[in-house]
């Protein structure tokens, strides 16, 4: 089976997740876990912009939702894609037709 990236929708992606849990199962591996994670360096990839800009959203409190394993400056920030905060959905909920629908929904 192919699976076009590219056209992946947040309700393929559960779907997937489930497919390759049965088949693990079947084959006596472990199931993997209900979410992905991606780190920072792959969020910025994917938005092209600079880790150092996704750290500036973190700390001011804006952008994508995220989870903190451990303490400190050496726990590890990791971003869920899945989920109601999970990246496909924030990315769903800031796409827009035009501008106009932008700046309304900033008010």
């Amino acid at each position: 089976m192919l699976i076009n990236l590219a056209k992946l929708t947040p309700g393929d992606i559960p779907k997937i997740l489930d497919a390759v849990n049965v088949y693990l199962v079947s084959t006596a591996y472990t199931p993997v876990t209900k979410n992905i994670f991606i780190t920072t360096r792959q969020l910025a990839l994917r938005w092209e912009i600079s880790a150092s800009r996704l750290n500036q959203y973190r700390v001011i409190g804006e952008g994508a939702p995220y989870t903190k394993i451990g303490t400190g400056i050496r726990g590890k920030v990791r971003y869920p894609l899945l989920g109601k905060m999970g990246l496909l959905q924030y990315e769903n909920k800031n796409t827009f037709r035009s501008t106009t629908e932008w700046e309304g929904s900033n008010k």
